[in-house]
């Protein structure tokens, strides 16, 4: 039996619900404001691997340090494989996810995806019509562009509500999973994006080649990443 595709409508948007319910799946990791023992790993630089650190801050009960060689700001300790596992398998959490996002599809297409595609054919000026996959692509809003100006479209996304909501956006390919467990044996783009995605996986090295692989000639990679030393971070860390 195949459902129909979901619709903004269908979804009723509820941002609160999703900071309350992510802030108390957190504190089940932790014990007096700290990361359980059985959940904490100590890691050393996911860069250059080096364990010198200097300057640190806390958000959200995590501890952010940087690397004294090449500072590259991480955190540790950092939550195990499993525990990361079972907080993002938590099914609750990908309703409320997609609650928060659907209802402001169209509005999230014009203001951000058509942002990020004009700033990309800046970027890639004279490119053409071609292949493009968004890995973590939410909602699709930005692939939603790309799709209406002709382009051959894909996406990888973990989030189950939303892999439902791209497979009913037309797009060519929509892998629910993540990078590491996509078929890119004949995969070839000549854009690969991951908007907001590489500051959240755990070995970023890995990440970046495996994106760097599904390149075709000549082809472009664009991520975005928060800044170390944003005014922003500069508020977190006081």
């Amino acid at each position: 039996m195949v459902s129909a595709p979901l619709r903004p409508g269908d979804v009723k948007a509820d941002p609160g619900a999703l900071e309350e319910v992510w802030s108390s799946m957190l504190s089940e990791f932790f014990r007096h404001g700290e990361l359980a023992e059985e959940c904490a790993l100590h890691v050393t630089c996911p860069h250059c691997g080096l364990g010198d650190i200097d300057q640190e801050f806390v958000s959200a009960g995590f501890r952010h340090v940087t690397c004294c060689s090449c500072e590259t700001v991480y955190v540790s300790p950092r939550l195990t494989d499993e525990s990361i596992e079972q907080l993002y398998s938590d099914e609750y959490y990908d309703v409320l996810y997609a609650s928060s996002e659907i209802p402001m599809f169209e509005q999230r297409t014009r203001l951000i995806g058509h942002g990020k595609f004009e700033q990309l054919m800046d970027l890639h000026a004279g490119a053409r019509p071609g292949r493009v996959l968004d890995i973590g692509a939410g909602i699709g809003e930005v692939l939603e562009v790309f799709r209406a100006e002709g382009w051959s479209t894909h996406a990888i996304e973990m989030n189950a509500v939303a892999v439902e909501w791209l497979l009913g956006r037309s797009h060519d390919e929509v892998f629910h999973g993540r990078l590491e467990d996509f078929d890119a044996a004949s995969q070839k783009f000549d854009i690969v994006m991951a908007w907001g995605v590489v500051e959240h996986v755990l070995d970023p090295d890995d990440f970046l080649g495996r994106a760097h692989g599904l390149l075709a000639p000549g082809g472009m990679f664009v991520s975005e990443v928060p800044h170390a030393q944003s005014l922003l971070v500069d508020v977190v860390r006081s």
